[in-house]
């Protein structure tokens, strides 16, 4: 089990690594300006980042009462902490969307990974949340594949509600861990 310090170590390490200002105000993904960009995967290639997402998050899953056997996860960012926490918990089996519908691509457009069944509880996974768009794609792909995803946590939340607001209309409990704070910069733990 993890304590609160490897908690606030892995915000530490996000607020370091993971947080740019840029002098330019730029347009985000929601339509709204900023001028913080935030990019977690700086994060999770780092070895002491990614041992403390996977730990943070399955910990972080556990705290929240949330049942699975399975992650699922899409982009790199997604897929880099759904692997994190595999390492964290070897008894998850992961399950990768790819959404390219390329017929060059070596690995086809769907779910790659752990076969899904009547028995599997899936969590969705992602790394930052801003419009929740990458999310809903995971999903609508996921339910064209006959997989049911009714939960996704997400290691930080910039939308300020947007995110929840747009799943919860497609049946889906949106959790973070950690929330990104367009003011100064901050990423606060939220468990």
């Amino acid at each position: 089990m993890i304590g609160s310090e490897e908690v606030i170590a892995l915000g530490n390490l996000l607020e370091a690594q993971a947080v740019e200002w840029k002098d330019e105000p730029f347009m985000l993904s929601h339509g709204a300006p900023s001028n913080w960009y935030v990019d977690v995967r700086k994060v999770m290639m780092t070895h002491e980042g990614a041992r403390l997402a996977g730990q943070v998050m399955v910990a972080g899953a556990e705290t929240l009462g949330l049942e699975y056997n399975s992650l699922m996860a899409m982009g790199l960012g997604g897929r880099a902490v759904m692997f994190t926490m595999q390492i964290a918990n070897p008894n998850l089996y992961t399950i990768e969307v790819n959404p390219d519908n390329d017929p060059k691509d070596r690995y086809p457009y769907g779910l790659l990974g752990a076969p899904v069944t009547e028995a599997t509880r899936i969590l969705g996974i992602d790394d930052t949340g801003t419009t929740g768009g990458s999310l809903v794609k995971m999903l609508d792909i996921a339910k064209e594949f006959g997989a049911e995803v009714s939960q996704v946590l997400n290691l930080v939340d910039r939308s300020q509600g947007a995110v929840s607001e747009r799943l919860t209309k497609l049946s889906v409990t949106y959790h973070f861990l950690y929330e990104f704070d367009e003011t100064d910069g901050s990423i606060k733990p939220q468990f």
